[in-house]
């Protein structure tokens, strides 16, 4: 596919047609990461970025399908995954 750089404004862009768009599943408003290589220039989605809020509330989405799941041996029943927990067979040395 070849694409033409137009003038916007003071600066210039480059249109990415619908069909592209919707090719590599990308949205108006979406972000892309831009990297120079040696072979031309390479444009992928950017990572989102989540904050300890999010991903917490992210892991109690997945955590309430856990929810009634018979323990299989020496796993911890009930704990509170907000906290550093270590379950060892042998006590750690101070």
């Amino acid at each position: 596919m070849e694409l033409s750089i137009q003038k916007w404004g003071n600066s210039a862009a480059l249109r990415l047609p619908a069909a592209l768009l919707e090719q590599v599943r990308a949205a108006i408003g979406d972000k892309l990461i831009i990297e120079i290589r040696p072979e031309g220039i390479l444009l992928a989605p950017a990572r989102p970025r989540y904050s300890q809020v999010q991903l917490i509330a992210r892991c109690d989405e997945c955590l309430a399908e856990w929810t009634g799941i018979k323990d299989e041996g020496r796993e911890a029943s009930c704990f509170d995954y907000r906290e550093v927990i270590c379950v060892s067979p042998r006590p750690i040395p101070s």
